[in-house]
């Protein structure tokens, strides 16, 4: 009799391990997407303008402060310039919605893509944005800005958060493990 007594610690332990992770991965999204809003709403890249004339003469023009949301934009004709760090944007989305509904693998992968994507961003150091039709019209990109990191910080919160919620196992009423998701 005694010995089909449990310790107190013991019912707690189980109690902590079945509880639902549902308000932790609610609030790891609501970082994320602060985080994300932020980011939108602060500058997040500096471009210098080029305009290169005839006989290859470059010349310089006036730097320009783009804002998170500015590059949202920009985003959409990312692909025709072989350019996908729009797509993480799509993927962070996705990802959100992964997450809150417990479906951790799906969660990083799609938060992964995004961080992968969104390293592409570092290409326009190499390759300026054409701004126009002309040919002779660019953007160079100078610096990068907080908006920039606050974004990829948006997406890698959810990346680790989805890791870590995926590699706990999963228990049930009777102490037994289901399988990680």
């Amino acid at each position: 009799m005694i010995a089909d007594l449990e310790s107190p610690v013991t019912t707690i332990a189980r109690a902590v391990q079945m509880r639902s992770s549902i308000p932790l991965r609610f609030a790891i999204v609501v970082i994320s997407i602060a985080f994300y809003w932020i980011a939108l709403t602060h500058p997040a890249c500096l471009f210098r303008f080029v305009h290169v004339g005839p006989g290859g003469v470059r010349t310089e023009g006036a730097l320009k402060i783009y804002s998170g949301s500015d590059m949202l934009h920009r985003s959409i004709l990312g692909p025709f310039q072989v350019n996908l760090a729009g797509l993480a944007n799509p993927l962070l989305w996705l990802s959100w919605f992964f997450l809150l509904s417990g479906r951790f693998k799906y969660a990083a992968i799609g938060s992964l893509s995004g961080i992968t994507f969104s390293l592409q961003t570092f290409q326009v150091f190499l390759m300026p944005m054409p701004m126009d039709e002309s040919g002779g019209n660019f953007a160079e990109l100078v610096q990068l800005l907080p908006g920039y990191y606050l974004w990829a910080a948006s997406i890698l919160i959810v990346f680790l958060a989805s890791w870590y919620e995926g590699r706990k196992p999963q228990v049930t009423s009777d102490n037994t493990e289901l399988r990680l998701r």
